[in-house]
């Protein structure tokens, strides 16, 4: 007779000599806000399991810091874009200068932690991905 009540984890991720193992998603670091956790988890639980390993973990956390940060200043710029008065130009190229730098950013440790289509892709596969398959006649063959 086995023991009771509810089996463990273990006990129900591992499955026959193998001992596959269910991988758990990662948690978001402590030091995160609020808001840069909620972007932690959603990009988790977007992607497989698999995906994230602790080592990457530091790149994931400044991906949701920089992307709060761009969120930020896209409000600031809309508010300076709204404003009735003059424009002030010298902040408005600031904060666009700023867009950019965070862009730049996002880009890198999306593409980093390999959560952009581009950096998914083998050169095998993107060939593969770009042949079309034609059912009828070439466009400067129709009439």
């Amino acid at each position: 007779m086995g023991a009771r009540g509810p089996k463990s984890g273990n006990e129900l991720a591992t499955i026959g000599p193998a001992g596959i193992v269910v991988t758990r998603r990662l948690d978001p670091p402590q030091d995160l806000t609020a808001e840069a956790a909620a972007m932690w988890r959603e990009i988790v639980n977007a992607n497989p399991a698999d995906l994230f390993s602790p080592g990457s973990a530091p790149l994931l956390a400044q991906l949701c810091r920089h992307t709060i940060a761009a969120r930020r200043i896209a409000q600031w710029l809309a508010r300076v874009e709204a404003s009735d008065g003059d424009l002030d130009e010298a902040r408005w190229f600031q904060l666009l200068a700023r867009q950019e730098a965070e862009s730049k950013i996002i880009a890198q440790l999306a593409t980093r932690l390999r959560l952009t289509p581009q950096s998914r892709y083998t050169p095998h596969g993107a060939a593969a991905a770009g042949r079309k398959v034609r059912t009828g006649p070439a466009p400067w063959e129709i009439e």
